[in-house]
């Protein structure tokens, strides 16, 4: 890997870690649950045991990839934050 490439992943890995921080330091959101979903503190078991197994490969694209539909399909959930969370120590 070159210096460009692991220079870029540690700034971007520093760029999501803060905006992780800025937001758990923002406390709680009040916010009303996506329709259909229920209050779940965790991502699906499916999709979680799914994304595990990826990191656990080191299939990373696949992860981020999965992570990001979650967040796109789940705005403004704790689905999204867990699947912000988990992006986060991907990087990390």
């Amino acid at each position: 890997m070159t210096k460009r490439i692991k220079a870029a992943l540690i700034i971007t890995s520093c760029i999501i870690i803060s905006i992780v921080l800025i937001f758990k330091a923002a406390g709680p959101r009040k916010t009303s649950p996506v329709k259909g979903e229920a209050a779940m503190p965790r991502l699906e078991t499916k999709a979680q045991d799914e994304i595990s197994g990826l990191i656990a490969k080191e299939d990373y694209p696949k992860a981020i990839k999965l992570l990001n539909d979650i967040m796109e399909k789940y705005p403004l959930s704790s689905r999204e934050e867990q699947a912000l969370y988990t992006l986060a120590s991907i990087y990390d």
